[in-house]
Order: structure tokens, then sequence, then C-alpha cells
């Protein structure tokens, strides 16, 4: 049965060109105010690059520095606007295995170090049915800047997906990634492919 079988796609370098925090950022608040807030967060980044603390942490304080505060419905807004930018930077050869992955009826997956909401709406769009990525958490209508999950990269990924789908071991799978920390994926799928 074809919903037996699950095509897992990685976002970043993976569907589109480049990475979408940056992206997204640029998309929220402009190139020179996006550039503020990289400064503000410049130690923790240099810290990351030196080792000393781990690249989550790093993506995490930047994250805070840019949507700590921000109303969800804004937030909600910012995201679906969004959609044209994705939809600039698909790589047409891996859009075009996830077309075919759809024309088989087979279950299609994201499966991101991004937050999940500001690639929802392309993904609705596409048929996608799930986005599985590093998660936001949200208090009195806000965001607070913090993360609810550990980033979801390297190992994270394949364990997220288990927790996630857990039917994913008895299903045949097809796995897509661009980079080192999607080699968890590719090895734990029956089919991986790096782009």
């Amino acid at each position: 049965m074809a919903r037996d079988k699950i095509a897992i796609f990685d976002f970043d370098g993976t569907l589109i060109q480049g990475d979408s925090f940056i992206s997204f950022a640029r998309h929220a608040y402009g190139r020179w105010r996006f550039g503020l807030k990289l400064l503000q967060s410049a130690p923790w980044l240099v810290a990351w690059k030196l080792g000393l603390i781990p690249s989550g942490k790093a993506k995490e304080h930047l994250f805070g520095c840019l949507y700590k505060g921000l109303d969800v419905t804004k937030w909600r807004e910012m995201c679906r606007g969004f959609l044209p930018v994705i939809e600039a930077d698909i790589r047409e050869s891996v859009m075009d295995r996830l077309k075919f992955h759809r024309s088989q009826g087979h279950r299609l997956i994201i499966l991101t170090a991004s937050p999940p909401d500001w690639i929802l709406p392309w993904a609705e769009k596409e048929g996608v049915e799930r986005v599985i990525g590093t998660g936001m958490e949200v208090s009195d209508g806000k965001l607070t800047g913090r993360f609810t999950t550990p980033n979801c990269i390297g190992p994270e990924k394949v364990k997220r997906l288990q927790e996630v789908l857990p039917e994913v071991a008895g299903s045949e799978t097809w796995a897509y990634g661009d980079s080192a920390s999607d080699a968890y994926v590719l090895s734990f799928a029956t089919h991986g492919t790096k782009v």
C-alpha cells in the first residue's frame, strides 16, 4: 500500500537553497534590523563556532533576540507572508522528487532543524502531511523565544521522526538531505539520497 511508504525531506539546503532561518529573519525584519539582531547574538555565535556551546543554544539565543514577545497572530501572519520567498528558493531537482512521491501516493514529511511554522503554509499547499522541526514555546499568546525541543539536527532528527511517526519503523522510506547532519536520517531510511 502506498500509504505505508514515506518520503522524508530535509528543508534547508535540500528543498530550498540556503537556510530558511536566515531568510525568514530577513523577510520578517529586513536586512538592517536583522543585522543588528545578529550583532546582539554575536558572542553566542562565536562561542558556538569555537565549540564552547552547542549549536542549538546559539540558535535559541538568536531566535529569542528576534522573536521573544512577538504576538502569535503576528507571527503566523509573517509565516504566511514567507510563502513567496520559499517558492523563489525551491530547488527544482528535489521538488521533482517530492512531486514523484506525491504522485505515487506516498506520505510526505519534512524533517528540519527550523521551526515548522514558516514552512507550514508552503507544505500544506504541496500536500505535505507533516512538518517536524524544532519546537517553539508560546505563553499567553506570545513567543517566549525559547525552544520546547532540542535542536532537530543529527541523531535528534531520527529520534523525533520515530516519536512523531512510530509507524516509520515498519514502512518503506525514502530520505533526502544535503548535509552531514542529515546522514543519520539517510542511514535510517530504506533509501537515503544525499542531494
